[in-house]
């Protein structure tokens, strides 16, 4: 059986006649498959790099199997309608246990809000955005009204958080902010996100834009103008 990458794979008959069904134990690979195989690369590598360089970048230097060194510093992490809590689970797989400590998950659904509770370890756990900014409300790990852990003072903060552009789309523009004036409720969430920054001061803090590839291309700008801009309204 003879298979070229990027050509059809022949199958030769013991008379000598070829066949041009593939017969089922060869396995086809795609160009960027065979290029990894000979340059002696695991799929992953890239993603193992991304992990050692974003370690770096956040001062915990990797010990000799990849993990950070046991003088690094601990990250203390808050997510905030990141997802399923998914910046927790991220660094869980690329720190030891003892090198992380999760402070806080918020997710509004409530089902992600209950997976990051079962699968993140998190301090404490809410559905409301404004218990973040305040430090204090009802927390449903503790099942009570308590005020949020803080990260220690030799303690890495990262913030986490994520919003949608959809309710800032064309307020970059005078018309734009006169015509979505009463969307001022859909803007809470970012507002939110930019107080619990405010207040906490963490070390590097992370907001995901969702949906900005469904913004035209020229507005794309001037909407992230806006949103960097704390000085405008919204």
């Amino acid at each position: 059986n003879i298979a070229a990458a990027g050509e059809k794979s022949i199958k030769v008959a013991p008379d000598g006649k070829k066949e041009e069904d593939l017969p089922e134990e060869v396995e086809e690979l795609s160009s960027s498959e065979s290029s990894e195989e000979e340059s002696g690369r695991d799929p992953t590598w890239a993603a193992k790099d991304w992990a050692v360089r974003f370690l770096a970048k956040l001062g915990c230097a990797p010990g000799h199997d990849g993990h950070p060194a046991a003088s690094s510093r601990r990250i203390a992490l808050t997510s905030c309608h990141a997802g399923l809590g998914a910046p927790a689970l991220a660094l869980g797989m690329l720190l030891p246990p003892e090198a992380l400590r999760v402070l806080c998950v918020c997710e509004a659904d409530e089902n992600s809000l209950r997976f990051a509770k079962a699968n993140c370890k998190a301090e404490s756990a809410c559905k409301d955005l404004t218990t973040v900014a305040h430090g204090e409300g009802q927390c449903d790990v503790r099942h009570r009204t308590a005020k949020l852990p803080a990260p220690e003072p030799e303690e890495l903060h990262i913030f986490v958080g994520g919003f949608h552009i959809r309710p800032f789309v064309g307020l970059d523009t005078a018309v734009g902010r006169v015509a979505n004036k009463n969307l001022s409720i859909e803007w809470e969430p970012y507002q939110l996100l930019r107080r619990c920054i405010a207040e906490q001061r963490p070390s590097a803090a992370l907001l995901e834009v969702r949906g900005l590839g469904e913004v035209p291309r020229p507005q794309q700008p001037g909407v992230l103008r806006l949103l960097i801009d704390g000085n405008r309204n919204p």
